[in-house]
């Protein structure tokens, strides 16, 4: 046979393994290794049975480092307990400031013999020794003293460092007189720093706890692998750690220990050596906790190198066929998995290969073949969004519209640009049309927020359905519009305020709403049509809307049909415009400005009372001041003055509680950008107080005072 041939012959073979069913592909190698490791287990228990308790061993060594990595928390405790005790005791902190030994002798040394502490330092705020105590078998006598600074756990206090556990720091310090486990903390007066007190416990002191609390014998080991201090006593002097057993051990980290044997003389340990953990930290330090071998038992019938050698061979026979099964079966699977991620991330362009005609050749077929059916369909959507509104979109795919018309109550929203033709002459085009787009953004996401529905777009008017395609009582589509006004006359600021800052004409804009019944669906021919509301209302709406040009300050009209849908539960701050004729319409309309939400009765604005335009305007500069903007740039925005805003910036500090409250409901500004009103709260402005009076309708109304704030200029 030719090597090509071979090269031919050779895929046609993979093809046929690889179109064998799935259920034989994973059940014969299984079948062949079960066979194996089951003639195995018949020979190994035939031919010998090992007893060993080893496992014990290693399990109480486990124990054992587990009861002194306890008692080492415990210790620990006990320090910081001590150190608190001598920081926060009264007088301490004064006599550090005036460097008064026989002060801090007279209240340390109670608190050193009742504890049974064995060093105490007390350092300044530079970290000099004030104070030391060492305890001695006769009782206490003047501690050591050296250079304090160049220890870490000092360091930090002295930075006032703090971490999760808080600002106290502990480390194993090897000290001129020895290795000691030191707490240290800060001494502080009020909030100043004026110190650092340190409690120590000695090394050998420690091992002997953990020994007491492990059962074992324990040798503290240096980070460089030397002796600190041991329990094994003089007679059997314990060598230090090798390079490779120190980074073993700090490579492990606190949740893995090494092993090692341990000869002392005649005798055998297993030593199981870990890290020294303080604070929740490993501190460099290790503990070594060691047990002798003659504990363990010897292994009857096979070595412990032979029952290694088979079990080797069985888990390497079962490693074997697991790489080919896992090559045959689990790479398509994991393909087809990962294919499936990226379809759900919305990645429409993968493809997974084909190999073979089996059960997963199959399933790859198919779905390349959906993925190509959702690329098609999802292209088919966007489209279809981009005709129609979202909103319509999801109902009109879902069949919750039909392609005629039904009746409904839904509230309608009329929004429109004033001057828009004096706004827009010096524009070229393309100018008009980002302008539009911009404002446009100001204008939808409002409406999209709280679940209206953007219905179309006239030049630059807008046209915003509440209770439609998806159905809403009147009462909360209404509540929805009459929200989303306000939120667009907010955001209608902000917007206002950038365009000061790029030197642009400020928008101005009218808000029209009204609730009545609408004939709402799809209206067109079969070959185009589009989703719409027709009726009266939406004529109301859009002729509501018109009056703002004749009642400039109230920006935003509802009419009688809308407050009445709201309830009396809603409490709006409204002007009560009366009955008027509206062009086109034969019967009066009763019209309403809205200036914004009436508070609670709990809460007070006294620093507030304004009229209610007035009122509209001062909030807007705070609003505007709050989100970043300069005073100046607010009181241009608002047409005031900017010491008017700078008045009204400290009154509300004044008030900071009562002026947040406002800003939180009108507004919903968050604390962080309230926060921008506290530094002025040091200066204190005299509260100006306007006439303000009120009327009670089916909706708390405020009706416009006569006299103007002086912060407004016009």
């Amino acid at each position: 046979m030719t090597g090509d041939s071979k090269s031919r012959s050779l895929p046609r073979v993979l093809s046929a393994i690889l179109s064998i069913p799935l259920r034989f592909k994973i059940t014969i190698p299984y079948l062949i290794v079960a066979i194996l490791l089951a003639g195995l287990a018949t020979w190994l228990v035939g031919n010998s049975f090992a007893k060993t308790i080893q496992g014990r061993f290693n399990d109480q060594l486990v124990d054992g480092f587990a009861a002194a990595s306890e008692a080492m928390f415990q210790a620990e405790g006990d320090q910081l307990t001590d150190e608190r005790a001598i920081a926060r005791t009264d007088g301490v902190a004064e006599a550090v400031l005036l460097r008064d030994t026989k002060a801090l002798d007279t209240l340390i040394r109670p608190i050193a013999a009742n504890s049974r502490i064995a060093f105490v330092h007390v350092l300044d705020a530079a970290g000099q020794p004030v104070y030391s105590l060492r305890a001695t078998t006769d009782g206490f006598a003047s501690g050591e003293v050296t250079q304090f600074t160049n220890w870490e756990s000092v360091k930090r206090v002295l930075a006032g460092e703090s971490d999760n556990l808080g600002d106290k720091f502990a480390g194993v310090i090897d000290a001129p007189w020895g290795a000691v486990l030191y707490t240290a903390g800060p001494i502080k007066k009020g909030d100043q720093l004026v110190g650092v007190a340190l409690v120590g416990r000695p090394a050998n002191e420690l091992a002997a706890q953990l020994t007491g609390s492990s059962l074992a014998n324990v040798t503290i080991f240096r980070p460089d692998g030397q002796v600190a201090a041991t329990t094994f006593g003089q007679s059997l002097p314990v060598p230090g750690l090798a390079p490779q057993a120190v980074a073993a051990v700090t490579a492990g980290g606190k949740s893995r220990l090494q092993n090692q044997l341990l000869r002392l003389g005649s005798h055998e340990y297993n030593e199981a050596l870990g890290p020294l953990i303080l604070r929740g930290r490993p501190s460099g330090w290790i503990i070594g906790l060691a047990l002798p071998r003659s504990l363990v038992t010897e292994i009857q019938g096979l070595g412990p190198v032979e029952v290694a050698g088979w079990f080797t061979v069985a888990v390497l026979a079962v490693i074997g066929l697991g790489v080919i099964v896992a090559q045959i079966v689990a790479i398509p699977v994991f393909e087809l998995v990962s294919a499936s991620s990226q379809v759900a991330q919305g990645h429409l362009d993968v493809k997974v290969r084909e190999r073979a005609r089996d059960e997963l050749g199959l399933l790859a077929t198919r779905f390349n073949r959906m993925v190509v059916d959702l690329r098609q369909r999802e292209f088919m959507r966007d489209l279809f969004g981009r005709i129609v509104s979202e909103e319509v979109r999801e109902a009109l795919l879902t069949g919750d519209v039909g392609l005629g018309g039904e009746s409904k109550i839904v509230t309608v929203l009329f929004t429109d640009i004033r001057d828009f033709t004096t706004l827009s002459e010096h524009f070229t085009p393309q100018e008009v049309v980002n302008f539009l787009n911009q404002y446009f953004g100001v204008i939808t996401q409002p409406i999209r927020e709280v679940g209206g529905l953007v219905n179309k777009f006239g030049g630059d008017s807008t046209l915003a359905i509440f209770g439609a395609p998806v159905s809403a009582p009147p009462a909360e589509s209404a509540w929805q519009a009459v929200r989303a006004a306000l939120m667009i006359r907010a955001r209608l600021a902000e917007y206002n305020a950038r365009r000061v800052d790029l030197g642009r004409q400020l928008v101005r804009m009218g808000i029209g709403i009204n609730t009545g019944e609408v004939i709402t669906g799809n209206v067109g021919s079969e070959e185009r049509f589009e989703y719409t509301v027709i009726g009266d209302t939406v004529n109301i709406a859009s002729r509501v809307e018109g009056t703002t040009k004749e009642y400039v300050e109230s920006q935003i009209m509802i009419t009688e049909a809308t407050l009445n849908a709201l309830g009396k539960d809603v409490r709006l701050r409204l002007v009560d415009h009366g009955q008027v004729a509206l062009k086109g319409k034969k019967t009066l309309v009763r019209i309403y400005g809205v200036f914004g939400i009436f508070p609670d009765e709990a809460e007070e604005e006294d620093w507030l009372k304004l009229d209610p335009a007035s009122r509209r305007n001062v909030l807007e500069a705070l609003l505007i001041y709050c989100k970043g903007y300069s005073v100046s740039t607010a009181a241009l925005t608002k047409n005031m003055t900017a010491s008017g805003v700078q008045h009204w910036i400290d009154l509300a500090a004044e008030h900071i509680d009562s002026a947040s409250a406002t800003l939180r409901r009108e507004y919903g500004l968050t604390d962080a950008e309230l926060d921008r009103l506290r530094p002025f709260a040091s200066r204190r402005s005299q509260p100006v107080s306007q006439p303000v009076s009120y009327i009670e309708s089916k909706v708390s109304v405020a009706v416009a005072g006569d006299t103007p704030s002086p912060a407004i200029r016009g």
